[in-house]
């Protein structure tokens, strides 16, 4: 379908500064008029610069005289400012931007626009064409013949038929996805994603294509100068493209030997930055390097590396995180010089960097726990604030406990989800009756059971590196946890002195540490509560409610994903924003008690309701649930909930 050949026409033809790629998509398309073609449809990955298409296959319809009046829909008001943008920006071979040598119109429209121009590009939300065409007819401002061409920027666009069958023009859809409703025989251009990694026209995500964010070439969101500093620059590159600096951290630079680059108001120089000194950065810089004694980069090439550019929250995002990252990264080191030299210069007076060391040890420790999700971290949060040995100890088996719900709760729902139906939930996991109502044991052997199952269904358990934690290692660990609990707590009660339980946490809150640190994997994923889901454009916008750390209130974020998924629920999303829904084991309800939003873990149940355990408030409140469980939990637990509620 892909056609690689294009004219080499030297003369006004508006396609001189696109790339080989972009020109076949206009010459397939005018090989279509060509040919009487009506309707046509071009497949396009995101991020392969269909505005800069759009505007050089607008002014050739135009100059050649193949089309008078183009209409433009587009989903969003945007995507019209920036299409109208590129639009105006967009130099003709004449040298000419093109609102100087057609007209261009958007926002409303007015019809003495067809009485002063013949010739002209309008530019329509698909919201406002609607509203014009649902008008009476004596109040319509457009005829069926209105425009001989539309183009629409990213189809399908929700409800659109009644507008593409009202104007008798030629119908152009860009497509970033491929869907079921093309017409194979419609479809004049395609190049996919793999074809446009391999060509170096896209970034490589790892081969993952469902990646988040759109990209642009850095020329369109950055201004380029070589050889001489521009006055609001903040980053150089040198000209064999090696090295890439923060001006604010160089003190002097040779201007004639880098090139500069200076970022527009709406998007984060810094985050620029990290882009280019990133792997990602660094094998786009690689692609543009050429000379094989003396490397060397041009401005040109430069200006069409694409740069993966998420929104500007989530831009600041990153750059929060990178720079808290990097000031530890920078304080480890420093410690790390001062612990060597502590050692070689003041071996009998080590007291003191002793304490500045278990200082720095402690916020480092606060910052991996605020990384992993509430039910864990704010269990951790209490424990750090103990104000005795008894409380540190109790709270360190909540730690241990919650842990372990946590880990088999996800797990568990990972397996149902993908169990088959003639899978044998009793065999792979024996004591599943238990969670009716399971002690602490209970819940060391669920989660012996749960990490023994590797991949016996057909795909990848969710949590991924499962697969390879070391069970023997901590089984002797999770035991012992057990057996320390029911000598020390009898009926959530001490019966140890004050002095006994400082050496127990001494002795085994080590342990507990290393077992969560092998947990650490949990940092990668992240939990929240689904709100509101919006769809825009080939994505969709989740409204959550942010589960991780142990800090509330919780943050509320708006979240991107390729995929819809379920609302008012509690979700694990790992970093492709796959999702595991966790609903009712792990639930954020206002809790009954103390009458504040809480995360809940499952705790026991019967036939009509959930009791939940709080980490946060210690609570165990109980909420009618039960009818949301799963079925084949429901019908593996009935007769030990009869069991149980037999009078002895």
């Amino acid at each position: 379908m892909k056609n690689s050949s294009v004219s080499n026409n030297n003369g006004t033809d508006g396609l001189k500064r696109l790339l080989p790629y972009q020109k076949d998509v206009i010459q397939a398309i005018e090989s279509a008029i060509a040919n009487k073609k009506r309707a046509m449809d071009v497949l396009l990955p995101t991020g392969l610069g269909k505005s800069q298409i759009i505007a050089a296959l607008s002014y050739r319809l135009l100059e050649t005289g193949s089309s008078k009046r183009i209409l433009l829909l587009v989903d969003r008001k945007g995507i019209e400012t920036q299409i109208l943008k590129v639009l105006k920006n967009y130099v003709t071979d004449n040298r000419l931007d093109f609102d100087r040598t057609y007209q261009v119109y958007s926002n409303s429209f007015q019809k003495d626009y067809l009485e002063k121009n013949e010739v002209f590009v309008y530019i329509s939300t698909l919201q406002n064409m609607q509203q014009n065409l649902s008008k009476n007819e004596s109040q319509q401002q457009f005829l069926s013949d209105t425009f001989d061409t539309i183009i629409l920027y990213d189809h399908p666009l929700p409800n659109s038929d009644k507008i593409l069958n009202y104007f008798k023009a030629i119908k152009i859809s860009f497509r970033s996805t491929p869907s079921p409703e093309i017409n194979l025989e419609d479809l004049i251009y395609q190049y996919t994603y793999e074809q446009a990694v391999k060509e170096g026209d896209l970034v490589d995500y790892d081969g993952k294509i469902d990646f988040p964010y759109t990209t642009k070439q850095l020329g369109e969101i950055a201004q380029i100068s070589s050889g001489k500093a521009i006055e609001t620059a903040k980053i150089a590159i040198n000209r064999t493209g090696c090295k890439v600096v923060w001006l604010d951290e160089i003190e002097k630079l040779k201007e004639q030997n880098n090139i500069y680059i200076s970022t527009s108001d709406t998007d984060i120089p810094y985050y620029l930055f990290l882009f280019l000194t990133s792997n990602l950065g660094r094998k786009s810089l690689d692609r543009i390097t050429r000379g094989a004694y003396i490397p060397h980069i041009s401005v040109k090439d430069l200006s069409r590396v694409l740069v993966v550019l998420p929104e500007p929250d989530m831009q600041k995002h990153i750059v929060d995180q990178a720079l808290r990252i990097k000031k530890i990264t920078t304080d480890l080191k420093t410690i790390v010089e001062e612990g060597e030299n502590s050692i070689k210069n003041n071996l009998f007076k080590l007291d003191s960097f002793q304490e500045k060391l278990d200082k720095f040890s402690k916020q480092t420790q606060d910052i991996a726990y605020q990384s992993l999700p509430f039910p864990i971290a704010v269990v951790y949060r209490k424990f750090i604030n103990a104000t005795n040995n008894t409380q540190k100890f109790s709270l360190m088996i909540e730690l241990f406990e919650s842990v372990l719900r946590f880990i088999v709760l996800v797990n568990l729902m990972d397996y149902l989800h993908k169990l088959k139906p003639n899978g044998d939930i009793q065999r792979d996991i024996p004591l599943i009756d238990k969670l009716t109502k399971p002690s602490l044991g209970d819940w060391v052997q669920l989660f012996n059971s749960l990490a023994r199952i590797k991949t016996d269904y057909s795909s990848e358990p969710f949590l991924i590196e499962v697969k390879e934690f070391n069970l023997a290692k901590y089984s002797k660990v999770l035991q012992e946890f057990v057996e320390i609990r029911n000598l020390s707590l009898r009926g959530h009660g001490g019966t140890l002195s004050e002095e006994e339980y400082a050496l127990k946490v001494q002795e085994y809150f080590p342990k507990l540490e290393e077992l969560i640190s092998s947990l650490g994997f949990l940092s990668k994923y992240n939990l929240v509560k689904t709100h509101s889901l919006e769809k825009d454009g080939e994505f969709y916008k989740i409204s959550v409610t942010n589960l991780m750390g142990g800090i509330t209130p919780f943050e509320h974020k708006v979240i991107e994903s390729r995929r819809a998924t379920d609302t008012n629920k509690v979700i694990y999303l790992n970093s492709d924003l796959d999702y595991l829904d966790l609903d009712p084991f792990i639930i954020l309800e206002l809790c009954p008690e103390c009458r504040r939003n809480e995360v809940l873990l499952l705790d026991k149940f019967n036939n009509t309701n959930i009791s939940y355990f709080g980490p946060e408030s210690g609570h165990k409140p109980t909420i009618a649930n039960a009818d949301k469980l799963p079925l084949v939990i429901k019908q593996l637990t009935k007769q030990r909930i009869t069991e149980l509620n037999k009078p002895e």
